[in-house]
């Protein structure tokens, strides 16, 4: 006798007509979809078993909040899967990330993704929050308050598909504005942002929660594996498999730090120190005279340039040929070109 699974049960509450249309069309036959006409419809719902996944928009009926709705839904079923669907604005962005703290599991932004892949992906556990989540607490101190909608949006959507254009539409300002506003906070260009922010998030699926490439590549829609790799080697030196094996994620966050403040270097620095002598600095490969002449140069450079340079010297492995000291060495690579 051949057992027949149940199909995956979401509760929705209260979507558009479009909506309805677009899970009716894209979700029939495989996935059970049920519509509630209010929050504590919602809440009973789950917390008698009936559905698997719930998915509300971020606001509801006069614009109200939803985030005590999250809130109830976890409490009274911790395990349940919470999707958001919401219109690009910077004041959504700002809430998407509360929402995710308050127990949300993943979110679709309205005109970009498909409400059916976010639920899919929700359904077989191929959302994790927290990886967006980590990466926003690394981004707090370093992203002014005129760039928190930018980043929140690189953390929750970061992925090969996802571009400065797009992200400047959905936070209302140019894209010329965006990369100014980088540039004043001594970040670097809204791409680079974009590529390392996925990087984060997609070394975070493979190491942290152990998901196989092919769903990494399935869930951030980087259309192979081979393009999946390519964007971990730029900035890990490892493959997808390797981070999945040995781990890596605690070392690329670190750097992404650093990755993410690219143009301060050029910033701060004496107009003489071309890249080449900083290069020499970091490896130990100038002579006393020469190095002497460098830290005088130093002299009158801020203290913030001076400990940068110094936490590099000693993080970039010098002449030695282990994986780390390749890892520091492409990672100054990165650094030192100006944004």
């Amino acid at each position: 006798m051949v057992a027949i699974l149940a199909k995956p049960r979401v509760g929705v509450l209260a979507p558009g007509i479009e909506v309805r249309s677009a899970l009716r069309a894209e979700l029939e036959g495989t996935v059970s979809v049920r519509y509630c006409d209010s929050g504590d419809a919602l809440v009973e719902v789950a917390a008698a078993g009936g559905i698997d996944a719930a998915v509300l928009e971020l606001w509801g009926h006069a614009q109200a909040s939803n985030l005590p709705l999250i809130s109830r839904l976890q409490e009274r079923a911790p395990r349940l899967r919470i999707g958001l669907w919401f219109a690009p604005t910077p004041a959504a962005f700002r809430d998407a990330a509360a929402a995710l703290t308050a127990g949300a599991s993943d979110s679709a932004v309205r005109g970009y993704d498909r409400l059916s892949r976010v639920i899919r992906n929700m359904l077989a556990s191929q959302s994790q929050p927290e990886a967006s989540l980590l990466l926003l607490a690394r981004l707090e101190p370093l992203v002014p308050n005129d760039l928190k909608e930018f980043a929140t949006a690189c953390a929750l959507k970061a992925s090969p598909r996802l571009t400065a254009a797009t992200v400047a539409g959905w936070v209302r300002v140019k894209e010329r504005t965006l990369r100014d506003r980088c540039q004043r906070a001594g970040l670097c260009a809204p791409s680079v942002f974009i590529d390392c922010a996925a990087a984060v998030r997609a070394a975070c699926l493979l190491d942290l929660y152990g998901l196989e490439p092919d769903v990494v590549v399935e869930a951030m829609q980087f259309g192979s594996t081979r393009a999946l790799n390519a964007l971990l080697r730029e900035y890990t030196g490892r493959s997808a498999r390797e981070l999945r094996e040995h781990g890596g994620f605690v070392d690329l966050l670190s750097d992404a730090e650093a990755v993410f403040q690219r143009s301060l270097l050029w910033r701060l620095a004496p107009r003489e120190l071309d890249g080449d002598l900083i290069d020499r600095y970091l490896t130990d490969d100038l002579t006393s005279e020469e190095r002497l002449r460098f830290e005088q140069r130093l002299v009158n450079a801020p203290v913030q340039l001076i400990e940068f340079l110094e936490q590099m010297r000693h993080q970039h492995g010098g002449r030695s040929d282990s994986p780390a000291a390749r890892r520091r060495r492409k990672l100054w690579a990165r650094l030192r070109r100006r944004p």
